[in-house]
């Protein structure tokens, strides 16, 4: 589950996912904007735990270093 924090008047999203926490700034200071993209990262989320989206993990390698190395060791 994901939500949202406004810090010094803009948005940013914070979520955990494998374990570690991620945030990640909307750049956008409008709550309805924000709340789409709130939307939009829990059905990607959900789509990801329910296999029907698969991440690239080579590609996001460096932002998901940890997700990506752990799926690896599980593959093993």
């Amino acid at each position: 589950m994901a939500s949202l924090e406004l810090r010094n008047g803009t948005y940013r999203v914070v979520f955990r996912y494998g374990g570690q926490k991620f945030a990640r700034s909307l750049k956008t200071n409008q709550p309805s904007a924000a709340k789409l993209a709130l939307a939009r990262l829990e059905d990607n989320l959900r789509r990801v735990e329910l296999g029907t989206l698969v991440l690239d993990w080579r590609r996001y390698r460096y932002r998901f270093a940890h997700l990506w190395s752990a799926q690896a060791e599980a593959k093993a």
